[in-house]
């Protein structure tokens, strides 16, 4: 008999508010979120932040899940860098950013950097600096 296949998603606040949560309705059982640091409305498992990987390792074993695809922001990039080569050398199918892309990702600059030197439109690093009394305008409903 086949054992049908689990999928783990763990991803930060980011993908979760901006894309993700959209796709409850199609997710079955197959398929677990978890997540970094928040508590979502809909059903998620979450990981606090600063959870060690070996005790994500554990999490993710005891729950034998054949694949795991890392969603990362940039403050997790080193941090699932680390988990997703710890899940291969345990036989587990991960998907995550390469170490390239996540050294890329960790730096603002050497990534502003990296894609203007491939052809990729950035917009400029402000300069300067800000005077909250005159750069900086909070309104109120009163305004």
């Amino acid at each position: 008999m086949d054992r049908k296949s689990k999928c783990l998603f763990i991803l930060s606040e980011s993908p979760w508010l901006t894309w993700m949560s959209s796709f409850f309705d199609e997710i079955d059982g197959a398929i677990t979120i978890a997540t970094y640091g928040f508590k979502p409305q809909q059903k998620a498992t979450t990981l606090p932040l600063g959870t060690q990987i070996e005790d994500i390792l554990t999490w993710i074993t005891s729950h034998d899940y054949d694949s795991v695809i890392l969603l990362t922001n940039q403050s997790g990039l080193k941090r699932d860098l680390a988990l997703g080569k710890a899940l291969q050398r345990i036989s587990i199918n991960a998907i995550f950013q390469g170490e390239k892309a996540a050294r890329l990702g960790h730096d603002k600059t050497r990534m502003k950097n990296f894609f203007q030197r491939n052809g990729f439109r950035t917009p400029e690093f402000a300069s300067g600096t800000i005077d909250a009394r005159k750069d900086l305008y909070i309104s109120s409903r009163s305004d």
